[in-house]
């Protein structure tokens, strides 16, 4: 490789790594758990619903704190049928006012939110949802956004971070963090790599070796982090995004020394 563009590409991958957020740790062990609904991909003009919430204030609710009784909610808008990305966002911030036992499920939880704030986004809030929505959550399986009258506006389920994805701090950012599918361009091209370069060489052997070790850490580091989508959201724009690009000019080598940086980044940064 001609020096210039060696030191050229090292100096924009260290520019690039160097930009990964700190993490910002929440103040205590509690972790939000996500209940996201999925959109058709083959379907244009939808949106796609997800919240944040910690367990421990629909279990315990009258001596939790007032922390753990934030509710984040976060609307993504698709234009386009088949989009990978959202056009735009809203996310919101509630405080839980109330947590009720469903009268004809014990199982459920009707959860009442007060105090809303917009956080960040462009969207319009929906007239359809309350200004202070209600949720029914089922722990550990489901979340229904119910409108005034106690009809379902979106079904949302539990991702459990135990899953096997969820080890994989490059799968979580496209599929949960993004919304993509598990076939998506981005997953399917880094996959090609994987098998197709990384499983021949001694370095990508020895990468994808660590990588059973350094993937869980890092999604379950990332996990207790205050700006967790602010970190799901770098990776995919600074690390995945500029990867599949190098993939499918088929510089291979360039993309797997390009996941090497950041993998040795995220593993000082989080872990």
């Amino acid at each position: 490789m001609d020096r210039r563009k060696f030191i050229k590409k090292s100096g924009n991958l260290s520019m690039a790594v160097a930009g990964l957020p700190l993490a910002k740790k929440l103040l205590t062990q509690n972790t939000y758990s996500v209940y996201t609904q999925k959109k058709d991909p083959s379907l244009p003009n939808q949106s796609e619903y997800s919240i944040e919430v910690f367990h421990s204030a629909l279990k315990n609710f009258s001596t939790s704190g007032e922390s753990d009784k934030v509710l984040k909610f976060y609307i993504f808008y698709y234009k386009e049928a088949n989009q990978a990305v959202s056009n735009s966002l809203l996310y919101h911030s509630f405080t839980i006012s109330s947590v009720a036992k469903d009268s004809k499920d014990d199982t459920a939880y009707i959860v009442k939110t007060k105090n809303g704030k917009r956080n960040s986004g462009e969207l319009v809030w929906p007239k359809e949802i309350p200004a202070n929505p209600v949720f029914r959550i089922i722990i550990d399986e489901s979340a229904k956004l119910l409108n005034s009258k106690g009809a379902a506006i979106a079904d949302m389920l539990y991702q459990d971070p135990n899953d096997d994805d969820m080890g994989c701090f490059i799968t979580t950012a496209c599929v949960t963090e993004r919304g993509l599918a598990d076939d998506c361009d981005e997953l399917t091209t880094l996959r090609y790599l994987r098998s197709n370069y990384m499983r021949k060489t001694a370095q990508g052997k020895k990468l994808l070796d660590e990588y059973q070790t350094l993937g869980p850490a890092v999604v379950a580091s990332i996990a207790t982090c205050d700006n967790r989508k602010e970190i799901y959201d770098y990776l995919f724009c600074h690390m995945i995004n500029p990867a599949v690009d190098m993939i499918k000019n088929k510089n291979y080598q360039e993309a797997v020394d390009w996941y090497q940086g950041f993998a040795e980044k995220l593993n000082e940064n989080y872990c």
